[in-house]
């Protein structure tokens, strides 16, 4: 790793976020689209509540796939 570079160097500028209510469908089309793997996901105020990834998503999708129900999707 270069030591002087920083990480406003590297970072993406334009940032896409989810809203704690998107649907994961949602989240799944807009990374897709975008060829992102990681977004934020904001409140109501846009205050950073937490990270998704596409594995998250995937988790979540193979949850319903295999009958989980929402209690044990929560655990």
């Amino acid at each position: 790793m270069s030591g002087s570079r920083t990480v406003r160097e590297v970072m993406s500028g334009e940032v896409t976020s989810l809203d704690v209510n998107d649907n994961l469908s949602i989240a799944d089309d807009v990374m897709n689209l975008g060829r992102i793997r990681h977004m934020p996901v904001v409140d109501e105020d846009d205050r950073l509540v937490g990270i998704v990834s596409q594995r998250d998503i995937f988790r979540g999708a193979l949850s319903r796939l295999l009958g989980y129900g929402e209690r044990a999707q929560s655990k």
